[in-house]
């Protein structure tokens, strides 16, 4: 094979390669929006529903915003979620209702050395 061959069968092997850990990561991403799902179905919408998110104007109006709610109420309905499902309800609320933007591709909230879990709960 010459060199003009080589660099093409690297090039599709390369976009192959990338192809599968987009796919990998939006797999992730869905799996943990559906578990954030569920979890905000079990403790959060025997309260309120769909309305709290459509208000205008809107109380939470960043995506940290929407976390400090997701924890409060969390921990004032006795959920006690560990990060990682709070994680999965906050991207679960944006993905489904707020659209904000996030740093994270999981729109998870950037841990720094140091950060004990909270809370109890599956993790995931």
């Amino acid at each position: 094979m010459n060199a003009q061959g080589r660099m093409w069968l690297t090039a599709r092997v390369l976009a192959g390669v990338f192809l599968l850990l987009s796919a990998a990561g939006a797999s992730a991403q869905a799996t943990a929006a559906a578990r954030g799902g569920q979890l905000y179905e079990q403790s959060c919408t025997s309260c309120h529903g769909k309305s709290v998110h459509d208000r205008n104007p809107r109380s939470a109006r960043n995506l940290e915003e929407v976390r400090h709610f997701v924890e409060r109420w969390s921990n004032e309905v006795g959920a006690h979620w560990s990060a990682q499902q709070l994680d999965n309800v906050v991207l679960y609320l944006n993905q489904r209702y707020y659209h904000y933007p996030c740093g994270q591709p999981d729109c998870r909230r950037e841990r720094v050395s140091g950060d004990a879990p909270r809370g109890r709960g599956e993790g995931g």
